[in-house]
C-alpha cells in the first residue's frame, strides 16, 4: 500500500516545500560537490524524494491527472502507460508531459484500435513516437510488467554477482522498448548490454530506470501491484530491489539541457559538455559510494 492507495496522494504543498529545499541547496552548492555538508544535504533531499513520500508527484498541475490515470488506476496498462509517458519527457515542460501528453496516451491505449500515427503529438514527436510504438508492440496485452519480470529474472539468472546488472537492464530498455539510431544501438550493444558504463546520453532510459529502481513510494507500489500476480513476478521483485543483484549505485544521472546547467554550477565549470557532466557525476558517485542519480533531485530547484 502507498499514499495513492490510501487516498493521501502527495500534495501541492509538499511539492512546493521539496522544490524550495532543492532551490536552497542549489544556491549554496557551487563548486561544493565533494564537501561533506553538500553530500549530507543532497542525500537527505534524495531520501525525501524517493524514500516513500513521493513529493515530486504532488505538483499542483499534474497531481490529479497522474493520480487518476496511473497511480490510482486499477485498469490494465497503468504501468505501461507510465513507461510510455516517460518517453515523451523530452524538450517539453514536464507539467505538459504528465498532463496533456499523459491524457492523450491514456486515450490512445483505451481506444483499443492503436495506430502509430496516433502517437505523433507534441514537440519532437518524430523522435518520441517511435519509442512509444516500439514499447506498445513489445508489451501489448501482457503489459510492461510481463517484459519487466522476464528481463529482470533473465539478467539475474545469468549473473548472480550483480555487478553490471542494472546497466544491462537499462541496455535492454533501450534495445527492446525504444528505437535508437544505428549509432546509439551499436554503443549500447558494446557497453550497457554487457554491463559496462557508457551511453549515458540516453536520458529517458536512465530516468525511467531510476524511477523503477529507486522509488520506494507510489511508483514501487505500482510495480508491485502490476507484477505481483505474474508467474515468477514475486521473484523478479525480490531480485530487482536487492542491491546485491541490481546495484543502485549504477543508476547514472539522467542528462538533459536543464541538468547541464546545474552540472556546470555544481562542478564549477561553465564549459562542461553534457558528456563531461555525465562522467563527472559518475566519478562523483563512485568516489562517494552513491548513485549518481542522487544529484537529479537538484532538478526541482528549477521549478
Amino acid at each position: 500500500m502507498c499514499r495513492a492507495c490510501d487516498g493521501a496522494f502527495p500534495t501541492a504543498q509538499e511539492h512546493k516545500e521539496f522544490a524550495a529545499s532543492a532551490a536552497e541547496l542549489r544556491r549554496r552548492m557551487r563548486g561544493r560537490a565533494d564537501h561533506a555538508q553538500f553530500l549530507n544535504e543532497i542525500s537527505a533531499l534524495d531520501r525525501q524524494r524517493f524514500g516513500g513520500q513521493s513529493p515530486e508527484w504532488g505538483h499542483a498541475k499534474t497531481r490529479d491527472v497522474t493520480n487518476e490515470l496511473i497511480f490510482r488506476r486499477e485498469r490494465p496498462h497503468a504501468l505501461t502507460l507510465f513507461v510510455m509517458t516517460c518517453w515523451y519527457d523530452m524538450q517539453d515542460p514536464y507539467t505538459r508531459v504528465w498532463t496533456k501528453h499523459l491524457k492523450k496516451l491514456s486515450s490512445w491505449i483505451d481506444a483499443g484500435t492503436q495506430q502509430e500515427d496516433g502517437l505523433k503529438f507534441g514537440r519532437y514527436s518524430k523522435e518520441k513516437a517511435p519509442h512509444a510504438w516500439t514499447t506498445w508492440q513489445q508489451c501489448r496485452t501482457a503489459g510492461f510488467e510481463s517484459w519487466f519480470v522476464k528481463t529482470v529474472n533473465r539478467i539475474a539468472q545469468k549473473n548472480s554477482t550483480g555487478t553490471g546488472n542494472y546497466r544491462k537492464f537499462v541496455g535492454a530498455l533501450i534495445l527492446n522498448l525504444m528505437k535508437p539510431g544505428p549509432g546509439s544501438r551499436e554503443v549500447v550493444v558494446k557497453s550497457l548490454a554487457r554491463g559496462a558504463y557508457d551511453c549515458v546520453m540516453q536520458k529517458r532510459a536512465w530516468m525511467l530506470a531510476m524511477f523503477l529502481r529507486r522509488d520506494q513510494g507510489i511508483i514501487k507500489c505500482l510495480i508491485e501491484r502490476s507484477v505481483g500476480n505474474i508467474q515468477e513476478g514475486p521473484k523478479a521483485l525480490e531480485r530487482w530491489y536487492d542491491g546485491r543483484t541490481f546495484p543502485e549505485p549504477e543508476s547514472e544521472l539522467p542528462i538533459d539541457k536543464r541538468i547541464k546547467e546545474l552540472g556546470r554550477e555544481l562542478f564549477d565549470d561553465a564549459r562542461m559538455t553534457e558528456d563531461q557532466i555525465a562522467d563527472a557525476a559518475h566519478n562523483w558517485g563512485f568516489m562517494h559510494q552513491r548513485a549518481p542519480s542522487v544529484l537529479d533531485a537538484l532538478f526541482f530547484s528549477l521549478d
